[in-house]
């Protein structure tokens, strides 16, 4: 089923736009976020996102992703480790202060995939299925994003990551596939970019990612 889901979600972006360029987009696409009288603007997009707006495009989401690295509450790095912490509450059981602790942090962050994928986990341990499933979908249309940044051409062209374990976890839990080791490199456009070699059907693929 999953991967019948992805193979849909590459047939929808096949028609989409060129490939996100860091060089020739990233820029723009923040000024855009920041313009009040943009279609993309950033407290907008922030509302269909925490809503669960279901027309909220792909692009639109790149757009907020990119529209959130202008705030003063963007610390990629700061944020690293902040899922650690829930992570030890949910293995030892304390899924109500897991829970709690997880919507704090996204108060701040509400695009943190690893805080995201503890918060889901303690809902469903609290019997609060529904609620998982929302945010579930929340972190399923970030990935959505990312794979509209290359195209719908994961192998060939560079994925935009918010932070520095979403390609790990775009691999992992979109493409499903076990990440053999993870390196830096350059892409074509010469971007410095994190390199994530994964097995896909006996075979070593790689996939790039620029933050």
């Amino acid at each position: 089923m999953k991967k019948l889901l992805f193979f849909i979600l590459l047939i929808n972006i096949s028609f989409a736009q060129e490939a996100f360029n860091y060089k020739k987009h990233f820029k723009l696409m923040q000024k855009e976020s920041k313009d009040i009288s943009s279609a993309m603007y950033y407290d907008n997009q922030l509302k269909k996102y925490i809503s669960n707006d279901t027309l909220q495009t792909d692009n639109e989401m790149l757009h907020l992703l990119i529209g959130y690295t202008t705030k003063a509450d963007y610390k990629p790095y700061q944020d690293l480790l902040a899922a650690n912490a829930l992570f030890k509450l949910n293995e030892s059981g304390k899924f109500q202060a897991a829970k709690t602790q997880a919507e704090k942090i996204l108060q701040k962050n509400p695009f943190h995939i690893k805080v995201m994928i503890e918060l889901s986990y303690s809902l469903t341990n609290l019997g609060k299925i529904q609620e998982s499933k929302v945010i579930q979908y929340r972190m399923f249309k970030i990935y959505k994003a990312m794979l509209y940044s290359c195209g719908g051409r994961p192998q060939e062209n560079t994925i935009f990551a918010l932070a520095p374990n979403d390609g790990q976890s775009f691999v992992k839990f979109l493409l499903r596939e076990p990440i053999d080791k993870i390196s830096s490199g350059k892409d074509k456009e010469g971007n410095t970019v994190e390199i994530i070699s994964a097995f896909k059907n006996g075979k070593t693929v790689v996939y790039k990612f620029i933050k």
